[in-house]
Order: structure tokens, then C-alpha cells, then sequence
């Protein structure tokens, strides 16, 4: 179990790191520039979820991400290790956006594909996170 707590931690606090280190970057320098026609670097906050969805709910999303990384957490021992790098990607991103909610009052992001929301690695990791877990759970039926 030590090392299974071992893992999941190291590869959410690089997910954080890399999360906060690279809005860190962008916001405080204000750095806006386009990379290719359909991918730019943007300067964006967020006080909702994803797609824009809860707007100005702060204090419900911290309370959902407290739950949610809680809950990983609490059933640790119940779930299966093939899900131990989607569940740390998905901690990861939760606390990343996590600490911008709680010392910002809502979430850094930057990257924005032209078909796609304004986001961040957070995200990301969140995102790859689930579709790593949904995949994994349909191989295993």
C-alpha cells in the first residue's frame, strides 16, 4: 500500500506542480501569443467548471474537490491499482484547481484551442484522467 500511495502521490504532485508553475508563468507575466492558427496561449480566469458550467460557484466547487480527491482517498484500498495513474492524474488536477479557487476565487487558465474551452493542465489531467479510467473499465468487462 505504501508503495501504491508512493506512486499516486508522486504523479499528483508533479500534475500540481507543473499545473501551478505553468499559470504561475502565463498570469503573472500576462502572456498572450498565438502558436498556430487553431492554438494560442491566453490569459483567461474561470469562476466556473468545465464548458462554463456552475459560474460564480466558488465555494461549491472547492467543496466538490475536497470531495471528490476525499473519496479517492477514503477508498484507496477498494480500488483496483490499474486505475492508479487516472486516479493521480485526476488528483492532480483537482488540486491544482483546487488552490486556485481557494487563493484566487476562481481558476487560471491558458490554453485555447479554437473548438475547444479555454483550459488548463489541471484540466487536462482531469480529463485524461477520466477517459484513462472509463477505458480501463470497459476492458475490464
Amino acid at each position: 500500500m505504501k508503495k501504491r500511495l508512493f506512486l499516486i502521490g508522486i504523479i499528483s504532485l508533479a500534475i500540481l506542480v507543473i499545473d501551478l508553475v505553468t499559470k504561475w508563468i502565463i498570469h503573472s507575466n500576462n502572456i498572450h501569443f498565438k502558436l498556430l492558427p487553431f492554438f494560442e496561449i491566453v490569459n483567461i480566469t474561470n469562476t466556473g467548471a468545465a464548458f462554463g458550467i456552475m459560474k460564480n460557484s466558488t465555494t461549491p466547487l472547492i467543496f466538490i474537490s475536497i470531495m471528490v480527491i476525499g473519496l479517492f482517498l477514503y477508498y484507496l484500498d477498494k480500488i483496483p491499482q490499474k486505475f492508479n495513474i487516472a486516479m493521480a492524474l485526476i488528483i492532480g488536477g483537482a488540486l491544482g484547481n483546487l488552490i486556485d479557487r481557494i487563493f484566487f476565487g476562481f481558476v487560471r487558465d491558458f490554453i485555447k484551442i479554437s473548438i475547444w474551452p479555454v483550459f488548463n493542465i489541471a484540466d487536462a489531467a482531469v480529463t485524461i484522467g477520466i477517459i484513462m479510467w472509463i477505458i480501463i473499465s470497459i476492458k475490464k468487462k
